[in-house]
């Protein structure tokens, strides 16, 4: 184990010791509050493990002590009722776009969202239409009293879908509050980090083929509780009208080739001073008629602030927008973040008819992109990773065909009709709910490879 990874676990086993010595004294909130801090720190620290069998029992044993009894056996309506749980709701970033399409498309359900934290953002209007207003923020003054009013509010669903942050102590307590609570789903948008709440779901619903391996082999040791979905990608309507407007607007020529990235900020940092953006900066010297926009990142943070001063007019760093749409239609290639690749966003681009180029370093493998329909351009090295933006600014046309490629490979898996017969055909397989919760016994340190060393070295932004 590296210095660093040593030094985050050994913070976690601190984290542990307090949130166990909480418990013991009886202070069920200070626990909960224990756990919240370890499980944030861990998600920005990695610390070489991907769960806590320590936080998980906890979470258990504090929701037993408030445990709450069905009194009801569901709803009278032949419609069954489905309960969304998210930590926060976010205008941009895909852990809340899943959700409010998942809602648009799965119309034989009432759904309903319940929000346990919504510090930063109002909640999308997106969100709120897709669940024809039925958007509700947990009430409690304290943890403990949240616990009880969710673990309440569960009994009256017929399915509970888990979309929340990897420290949501909260929900994941609830769930052990409510022992013959609804089938519970817990949406694994997270699978690269640290987070808890495996042990409160029935099932864990992956969106990546990786995700399973990792949740199998490190975090839960039961092999049947990964399930596959695909995401909901509805086929969008190109509108060369605005993406000429947002060409106008920016000052780039009808015909100059366009690369777009989007995706948060944390997603291009990394130890060796920002690869991504070092690797944008040699784009831009050597193809002078190449313009990028960049969506989530802004010109405050140094590395971007610096490429904009040298690329003023070329460089165009639009920050986080949930009117990001224009810009596939401007674009005329996507570029994948690195070292954190942003699948959503890539997926989206490519049902854009955008070719997508990811960096396919094999160290950085659990950070980087994996997708079971789309198969993107994958540069070996920084040499080809250039030359493929040579490549497709000089030639669109093959950029175009490659684009048409990847676009239907992405629908023939992720099409939101493909997604609800997956989804229906999930409901309908036997299920039994776990007795006990264990985490894989870890016999030495082994990381997968060096993605897990990078993580552990690097300080991630909260949640973006």
């Amino acid at each position: 184990m590296t210095t660093q990874l040593a030094t985050n676990r050994a913070k976690l086993v601190d984290f542990e010791r307090q949130a166990v010595d909480a418990f013991e004294r009886g202070d069920d909130d200070l626990t909960l509050a224990r756990i919240e801090e370890g499980a944030i720190w861990s998600w920005g620290h990695h610390p070489g493990r991907f769960a806590s069998s320590t936080f998980e029992q906890l979470l258990r044993a504090v929701g037993t002590r408030h445990a709450v009894t069905r009194t009801n056996t569901g709803t009278s309506s032949t419609t069954l009722r489905v309960l969304h749980v998210l930590t926060e709701a976010y205008a941009t970033g895909g852990h809340t776009r899943l959700t409010w399409r998942w809602l648009e498309h799965d119309r034989t359900r009432e759904h309903t969202v319940v929000i346990t934290e919504q510090i930063h953002d109002p909640v999308p209007d997106a969100l709120a239409r897709a669940a024809h207003g039925r958007v509700f923020h947990l009430d409690g003054e304290s943890r403990v009293d949240r616990l009880r009013n969710l673990a309440d509010m569960m009994m009256g669903f017929d399915l509970v879908v888990l979309n929340i942050h990897p420290h949501d102590a909260v929900v994941a307590a609830a769930c052990a509050a409510s022992t013959d609570r609804p089938r519970t789903f817990l949406v694994n948008h997270a699978d690269h980090v640290f987070w808890i709440g495996a042990s409160a779901a029935d099932q864990i619903v992956e969106l990546r083929p990786s995700a399973i391996s990792i949740t199998q082999e490190r975090r839960v040791s039961s092999p049947s509780v990964s399930v596959l979905l695909p995401l909901p990608l509805d086929e969008p309507s190109a509108d060369p009208v605005r993406g000429q407007s947002l060409r106008t607007s920016l000052g780039i020529p009808d015909n100059a080739p366009v690369s777009l990235c989007l995706a948060d900020a944390y997603k291009f940092t990394d130890t060796s001073g920002g690869r991504f953006v070092g690797l944008l900066r040699h784009a831009l010297t050597r193809h002078t008629e190449l313009h990028h926009i960049a969506i989530g990142p802004n010109s405050e943070t140094p590395q971007w602030r610096e490429l904009a001063h040298d690329f003023p007019e070329r460089l165009h760093v639009l920050g986080r927008t949930p009117a990001y749409h224009a810009s596939f239609d401007a674009a005329t290639f996507f570029l994948d973040s690195y070292p954190f690749s942003s699948i959503t966003a890539a997926l989206e681009a490519a049902c854009w008819g955008l070719p997508v180029l990811t960096l396919g370093d094999r160290g950085v493998t659990p950070l980087g992109f994996d997708d079971a329909g789309l198969v993107p351009r994958r540069a070996g090295s920084d040499d080809e990773w250039i030359a493929t933006i040579r490549e497709w600014s000089t030639h669109p046309e093959i950029a175009r065909r490659e684009g048409e490629t990847m676009r239907l490979d992405t629908l023939s898996f992720h099409r939101p009709a493909k997604w609800m017969s997956r989804w229906e055909a999930l409901l309908r397989t036997p299920w039994q709910r776990p007795r006990d919760f264990t985490i894989p016994e870890e016999t030495s340190f082994q990381p997968m490879d060096a993605g897990i060393e990078l993580l552990g070295r690097t300080r991630l932004e909260m949640f973006r």
